[in-house]
């Protein structure tokens, strides 16, 4: 098991989540006074999986580690539309590099913030000191 289990897959210029369901029915069950155990009989099991979306919120560019310029998903957004098309494709161009370094699990890309929660929750990475980009819940293309 990667020591990333537990952190989204990056595709797309969003952070992809997904749950196992973890349950079994459990049918009957009787203590063995003799093993000292408890016996269950189980019935159905869960085998689903679940995936929901971060998508991008923004993007970062560091100076010493510290952010200089913040480009917020609205921003990036209001590039692509209004022709800008230099400054958008470079702004993809870096978060596909950093998807890319974290798919690859190299070293110089980390996970600063893991909080997968669906309604108030973050994933931030860094590339380095060059480049933090996060993603969040309810970001999307329409905002």
């Amino acid at each position: 098991m990667s020591e990333r289990d537990d952190n989204p897959f990056l595709e797309d210029l969003a952070a992809i989540w997904t749950e196992d369901c973890e349950w079994v029915e459990i049918l009957d069950s009787y203590t063995s006074q003799k093993h000292d155990e408890t016996f269950y009989e189980e019935g159905a099991e869960c085998e689903a999986t679940r995936s929901y979306r971060f998508e991008l919120a923004y993007i970062a560019l560091l100076d010493e580690g510290e952010p200089e310029v913040v480009f917020q998903r609205s921003v990036i957004d209001w590039l692509k539309e209004s022709g800008y098309d230099d400054v958008y494709d470079e702004l993809i161009d870096i978060v596909d590099a950093v998807e890319c370094k974290w798919y690859h699990n190299e070293d110089d890309i980390e996970a600063v913030s893991v909080d997968p929660d669906r309604s108030t929750g973050e994933f931030v990475i860094r590339l380095g000191d060059e480049y933090e980009v996060g993603y969040g819940p309810g970001v999307t293309d329409d905002a």
